[in-house]
């Protein structure tokens, strides 16, 4: 069972066998780079929770550094995953975000959540935090208690 909170404070608990949908597709935004193993941990324990509401998930940071990892000795120009993640940020309709200190500290999860606050397009939006519980806050299309919880407040008045 999985517990999630609403804005609104309230509880949901989430089974197995309850997932939000089959066919959601879920771009999770996580960091990286100031703690690379640890975080990438992080990324795929905050995916494998995703996955158990029922999710598509696609975490730039599994996938490519995995990929990446099997396939070159050294790391692609930034250039080589932009239209996969280009391809992922346009067809998704739900979008995580990993809470963690890290984040303010991402380019570029900051650069992708300063995308999503700009667009206008229907989308879902859910925030994970591992510590010092896990939860997951589904803020549904309520774009600006999305950035008011992430403390970017300016990002959502700028809207």
């Amino acid at each position: 069972m999985i517990t999630l909170n609403t804005p609104s404070g309230a509880a949901i608990n989430f089974h197995k066998s309850n997932p939000i949908a089959n066919d959601n597709a879920c771009y999770l935004i996580s960091p990286y780079t100031k703690d690379p193993e640890r975080l990438f941990s992080k990324a795929v324990e905050a995916t494998a929770l995703l996955i158990e509401l029922g999710l598509s998930v696609y975490s730039p940071i599994i996938y490519g550094h995995t990929v990446v990892n099997l396939l070159f000795s050294q790391q692609p120009a930034p250039n080589f995953w932009e239209g996969i993640n280009d391809f992922w940020l346009e067809h998704a309709n739900t979008f995580a975000v990993l809470q963690c200190p890290e984040l303010y500290k991402s380019d570029g999860c900051l650069s992708e959540i300063e995308a999503l606050a700009a667009a206008d397009v229907p989308t879902e939006y859910i925030v994970v935090e591992l510590a010092p519980i896990k939860q997951i806050h589904i803020f549904g299309t309520d774009k600006v208690s999305f950035l008011k919880h992430l403390n970017l407040e300016d990002l959502a008045n700028a809207r």
